[in-house]
């Protein structure tokens, strides 16, 4: 039996070692992505595939499908990271340039294409969604990051990166805890995401934050059932029960991705999750993604028609008040997607910020 002298040295240098590999571990998804992103600060090969489950995530994406289960993430929505960069300084005006009865109508760059321009020329505010970051380290597990638990040190240290990058928004993609089902489960998810905003607003009371698709519910084919069905009801009972973790957000930021051809569904799905987000007294900012969701194979990574795409916007503009426009993490090959400054969708925008612009 070895004596307490000679123990507590191979305590320390073992507790050290663990401590150095689990900093290793989560260096890398901790860094912010740069703004605008460098052609580097992207991988070539195809995102990590995840194997497939029911759920609100298809492979190789975090964003949610029409389901109502949970997975673990197998990507993020922020760019393969490199160095950490600031935003790098323009003249161009930090306000939106949209407008709606007189009001800023924000239109937010969360993109993800190879060679991206600034975007800022033509009024989108630029907005980092982390999918890390703010988890609790725990070196003895592997990877070092206990993706269970929020982290007060870590979700402080990201909340000020991102404010001295120059960002004034960060969103978190989260899409693990369970947000609805068990009581006690959810009353656990509850406190965890408030206490993410008051440790994030703590370090960084200028910088906006919120939740991606978490508040309401992302749900497409309860939404769409009508206000009347005994689905609608229970998931606008879910999206009640999470009212607390509004009073911590600084806006609400609903996911609205294409699944299907039929605008008309789309429409009546994005309608309702917009109503449901209203419930929260807070600005109303969905996600929306110029290609189809891949959760539809037979469409998946397709760019929408110029038209359908127009559809989502005018909705948008009509009900919401801004946007997110994500996208661009994959494309046919499984790589990223390449910057298209002619691209149908693009011009269509453009089309769009001219026609509700300043004037």
């Amino acid at each position: 039996m070895r004596s307490p002298s000679r123990i507590q040295p191979i305590v320390t240098l073992t507790g050290a070692l663990a401590l150095f590999l689990a900093g290793c571990a989560h260096y890398y998804p901790h860094e912010l992505p740069p703004y605008p992103p460098p052609e580097s600060a992207y991988a070539t090969s195809p995102p990590p595939e995840a194997p497939p489950a029911a759920g609100h995530q298809s492979p190789g994406t975090s964003h949610r499908s029409p389901g109502t289960g949970r997975q673990p993430l197998a990507a993020r929505h922020e760019p393969l990271p490199t160095s950490h960069q600031p935003l790098a300084t323009s003249h161009w005006p930090p306000a939106p340039f949209l407008t709606k009865n007189g009001r800023p109508f924000p239109v937010f760059d969360c993109l993800l294409f190879l060679h991206k321009p600034d975007l800022r020329a033509y009024g989108l505010t630029p907005l980092s969604c982390p999918g890390s970051g703010f988890y609790r380290s725990n070196p003895w597990i592997p990877g070092g990051i206990d993706y269970s638990q929020p982290g007060l040190a870590q979700a402080q240290a990201l909340a000020r990166r991102t404010e001295a990058a120059g960002y004034t928004w960060c969103v978190l993609d989260i899409e693990r805890w369970p947000n609805q089902g068990d009581a006690a489960a959810v009353d656990q998810t509850i406190r965890k995401y408030i206490e993410l905003m008051d440790w994030m607003h703590a370090a960084a009371p200028e910088l906006k934050i919120g939740f991606y698709a978490e508040l309401p519910i992302c749900d497409y084919w309860n939404a769409i059932k009508g206000p009347q069905s005994a689905a609608y009801q229970a998931w606008a009972a879910a999206n009640r029960r999470l009212a607390p973790v509004a009073r911590h957000v600084d806006a609400i930021f609903p996911s609205l991705y294409t699944f299907y051809t039929d605008f008309a569904g789309w429409q009546k799905y994005a309608l309702a999750n917009i109503a449901q987000a209203r419930m929260y007294g807070k600005p109303v900012y969905p996600f929306l993604m110029p290609q189809y969701h891949d959760s539809n194979k037979k469409l998946a990574a397709d760019f929408l028609p110029a038209g359908y795409w127009r559809q989502q916007l005018e909705t948008c503009y009509a009900h919401a008040d801004g946007i997110v426009i994500w996208g661009g993490w994959m494309d046919h090959n499984n790589h990223r997607c390449v910057w298209d400054p002619g691209a149908p969708w693009w011009q269509e925008t453009l089309a769009f910020l001219r026609e509700h612009g300043r004037r």
